[in-house]
């Protein structure tokens, strides 16, 4: 019984990535134009349909005690790995949903670029906030301020530009007390 519905289910897989596959050489406009006789392919596509063609960037700039700004310096979203981490990597968790904050940041920014107290009360923009936070920081850096910047690594006539500034904000600094 097992391998009877194991293989209905693997004909059935394969049978929709067959269908799949007429639909991934046509653009959207002319797809719209026919009528499907399954209706349920009309937009499917098996791969991206709009290749991404950036990369998105959280960057920060730590501020001195005066106040002057020092050099921005990005914040590594992925971090060096080892050949074992193929099988298991625990520290996946904490960067996998960076970039789609950074994305919901950009747009919430766009639609909010009138309220800018209001951006920073939106989620992307805490949790982004706090893992800009937890980076670590010279003794002398009182403030920091995050920005979104997206870059085009395989176009070099396209130069990264700023998506997203944030507010600058001062960092509290926690003192270990000797007993």
């Amino acid at each position: 019984m097992g391998t009877a519905v194991s293989a209905i289910t693997s004909a059935g897989l394969v049978a929709l990535f067959v269908l799949s596959l007429r639909y991934q050489l046509h653009d959207r406009a002319e797809l719209a134009r026919r009528t499907s006789r399954l209706l349920l392919l009309r937009q499917y596509r098996l791969f991206a349909p709009i290749p991404g063609r950036s990369d998105l960037h959280l960057v920060v700039r730590d501020h001195d005690v005066d106040g002057a700004p020092r050099p921005c310096r990005e914040v590594s979203m992925v971090p060096l790995r080892h050949w074992s981490q193929v099988l298991w990597n625990p520290q996946k968790r904490r960067w996998l949903p960076v970039r789609p904050l950074l994305v919901d940041l950009v747009r919430a920014g766009a639609a909010l670029e009138d309220r800018p107290v209001a951006i920073e009360l939106t989620t992307p923009y805490l949790v982004l906030l706090g893992v800009v936070g937890a980076e670590p920081a010279d003794e002398d850096v009182r403030a920091r301020q995050f920005l979104v910047v997206e870059r085009y690594g395989h176009e070099p006539e396209e130069s990264p530009r700023v998506l997203f500034c944030s507010a600058v904000h001062r960092l509290e600094r926690t003192t270990a007390m000797a007993t």
